[in-house]
């Protein structure tokens, strides 16, 4: 049974993601609502599922006039109360989970309606009068980081927005060959190094599915002398300062997503670096063309294939 304190949104319909089951079991307690999809937003809708008590009578993202998301300066605002005669903003705090399931553009047919690379907007919100700001973004890599992060984030206080791709991605293997993340306990806020450059070495900062495409990049380097570290930074919005401090220390640094190149991680990482003390070289990898059409070719249409990476690595370290 879920948490009479938290709510949760799943991508799609509440009928496919589930969620409409959860609300079956105590409909007093539990509301979905689905939203449909607009076309041109790089945005998804969301079902949500949130508490319902005396007043709280359902849940949306709001949508601007123009088309686009107007995602909460303040997570309370993700929840709107609703009678028959009037609709105002919430006024006290609600717990949400948002799972979209369509990011990025791995597998994505077209811009004009699939691609989902603005997502980092919502992490536009303000601090809030009652304390911190507990918006958190995870794009976990495989399927076992994916249940590890839904089995620890689910009960957390805040907006919780949860990523993942509609094309597959294989296990992520540790230098021992096995799955790196399978039995592992998830950490808000950490991020993983997958690989060890040596000495004179620099790092790719990955997240989703760039990770095990960066990995393959960094291992197919390394046989041809090219050394290379990997970090899956699962959580986008939140800095590991310990990773920064030895990122701080490092030749140069790449990171590589499957998000628009101009509002992705990348955008705001140099920053992150200059603020550690960072003064090597940096570049970042995104989605950057229109890329009308295609599939599973988006990937390496965007540069972001392990040869569109193995690219960027061999001049960005031929560089520093």
């Amino acid at each position: 049974m879920l948490s009479p304190s938290l709510g949760a949104g799943w991508l799609g319909w509440a009928g496919k993601s589930g969620l409409r089951y959860a609300s079956a079991q105590d409909p007093r307690r539990w509301l979905t609502a689905d939203l449909s999809v607009p076309r041109r937003t790089q945005a998804s809708h969301t079902a949500v599922l949130c508490r319902r008590d005396e007043r709280i009578r359902s849940a949306s993202l709001s949508r601007s006039r123009n088309r686009t998301w107007a995602l909460p300066i303040r997570w309370r605002e993700i929840v709107r109360y609703t009678s028959p005669s009037t609709s105002v903003s919430a006024s006290e705090l609600v717990d949400v989970v948002a799972h979209f399931s369509h990011s990025g553009v791995d597998d994505m047919a077209d811009n004009t309606c699939h691609f989902g690379i603005n997502s980092m907007f919502a992490d536009g919100g303000l601090k809030p009068g009652h304390g911190e700001d507990l918006t958190r973004l995870y794009f976990p890599a495989d399927q076992f980081q994916f249940a590890a992060c839904v089995k620890r984030i689910f009960n957390d206080p805040g907006l919780r927005f949860l990523f993942s791709t509609r094309a597959p991605v294989p296990d992520l293997l540790g230098e021992d060959g096995k799955p790196f993340y399978q039995g592992s306990v998830f950490e808000p806020g950490k991020d993983d190094l997958l690989r060890k450059p040596g000495a004179n070495g620099g790092y790719v900062v990955a997240y989703g599915e760039a990770v095990y495409r960066a990995l393959d990049a960094v291992i197919g380097l390394k046989e041809k002398g090219v050394d290379a570290g990997l970090i899956n930074k699962s959580t986008l919005n939140v800095v590991d300062e310990s990773m920064m401090r030895i990122l701080a220390k490092a030749p140069w640094v790449l990171v590589v997503e499957g998000w628009n190149v101009k509002t992705g991680l990348g955008s705001r990482f140099g920053d992150y670096l200059l603020r550690a003390g960072f003064k090597g070289k940096y570049d970042h990898l995104g989605t950057h063309l229109e890329g009308s059409g295609g599939l599973w070719q988006q990937m390496g249409y965007q540069g972001l294939d392990p040869a569109g990476i193995s690219a960027a690595i061999s001049n960005l370290s031929s560089a520093a």
